[in-house]
């Protein structure tokens, strides 16, 4: 269940951008989950209190999300609220937030976002899988928006040694990343 506790450092992310895409077939949508998004999602939820902010309308988001991750986000955000995106509206500690988009400064307080790379459901796809290892490092780090400022430098060094791995593997990335099982 998601995690409710003031003490806790807090993750948000956009939809669209970080854990999943959908795409309009007809009158249908599909939607995948990117890799790593589980784990990354199990690795969080000890530690942090998940926020999921969606330009999706709440009942069709709700659909989905309650299929996709039940009982993983404490406070969801639908449309109509991703233009803000502010972390003030959670109400948390920002020294322990930190929000997730593939856009830059895609919140008002861009000193705790990490941007990742947009979700092209690339079969190479280890940006959850980096950024999963990036947050369970910080233990007794400084401020999150101190810590924030590393992501850069880990992530391009993350990706070094996971293109080298699947060079070394022949194309084939290992099942074992930085301590996260595919």
């Amino acid at each position: 269940a998601a995690n409710e506790g003031n003490d806790q450092e807090c993750f948000v992310t956009s939809d669209s951008t970080s854990l999943l895409t959908r795409k309009r077939c007809t009158r249908q949508y599909s939607v995948q989950k990117r890799a790593f998004a589980d784990q990354l999602i199990q690795l969080l939820l000890p530690n942090y209190n998940i926020v999921l902010y969606t330009n999706m309308e709440k009942a069709f988001a709700d659909k989905i999300i309650d299929k996709l991750f039940p009982n993983v986000f404490c406070k969801r955000f639908y449309r109509g609220h991703t233009r803000q995106k502010d972390l003030l509206d959670i109400q948390v500690d920002l020294t322990k937030a930190v929000f997730v988009d593939a856009k830059p400064r895609a919140t008002k307080q861009w000193q705790n976002q990490i941007c990742i790379s947009k979700f092209k459901k690339a079969c190479d796809d280890v940006e959850l899988c980096a950024l999963a290892s990036f947050l369970i490092s910080k233990n007794a780090c400084p401020p999150m928006p101190t810590y924030v400022q590393n992501w850069s430098q880990f992530r391009k060094e993350y990706m070094t040694q996971c293109h080298k791995s699947m060079h070394d593997s022949h194309g084939i990335y290992p099942q074992v990343i930085q301590g996260i099982e595919a």
